[in-house]
């Protein structure tokens, strides 16, 4: 998936995100209006509200991860790797990695609301995710550790972009096996599909 890219962690990254999206198609492409609204549960999340979750994780990092590449750049903080994994990072992954261990609300600005067209959510989630993408190509050759901001969803936490580009694609794994779960339901309740 990103042949431009040098560091080799980017570019699994990006083949990892590349597979995140071909699961995602599978599981929403096509899928009608009713479809993509159905949940088993009140508290449970439909297909669309997922897919609205998934899009507003990468819109809320986004300015703070372009400021990240945008100031290690002005800064001189370069390196092509490889790199490790801190410790914020190791405990990010091994929260948000499925199998779930537990869980845990949303966060407030995370929360899925789907307004208007529930077709609407695959493409835009399919554009933030092109977009993470071209985030991954402006961070090559920056130091992903060294690269830090504050998190947007736990703002006394520091974080790097190394642990915030692989938990991107964990995280999406989580949520692909979410919709794997009310994918299988639906069928179950709706042969046709």
């Amino acid at each position: 998936m990103l042949p431009m890219i040098r560091n080799a962690q980017l570019r699994q990254i990006g083949t990892e995100a590349a597979a995140n999206r071909t699961a995602v198609l599978a599981l929403a492409e096509g899928l009608s209006e009713e479809q993509l609204l159905w949940r088993d549960e009140s508290r449970r999340w439909s297909m669309a509200q997922i897919l609205d979750h998934l899009k507003k994780s990468v819109e809320v990092c986004t300015p703070a991860v372009d400021k990240a590449i945008a100031d290690a750049r002005l800064e001189g903080r370069l390196s092509d790797g490889p790199f490790e994994q801190g410790i914020i990072g190791k405990i990010f992954l091994w929260y948000i990695e499925p199998p779930v261990k537990f869980r845990v609300p949303a966060p407030w600005p995370l929360r899925p609301k789907v307004r208007g067209s529930a077709k609407k959510a695959l493409p835009d989630y399919l554009r933030t995710h092109a977009e993470n993408l071209t985030r991954l190509e402006a961070a090559d050759g920056v130091d992903l550790r060294r690269a830090r901001f504050m998190s947007p969803f736990l703002g006394i936490v520091p974080m790097d972009l190394l642990s915030l580009f692989c938990v991107w694609t964990s995280h999406e794994r989580r949520h692909i096996a979410q919709m794997r779960r009310v994918r299988e339901q639906l069928g179950a309740r709706q042969p046709s599909l």
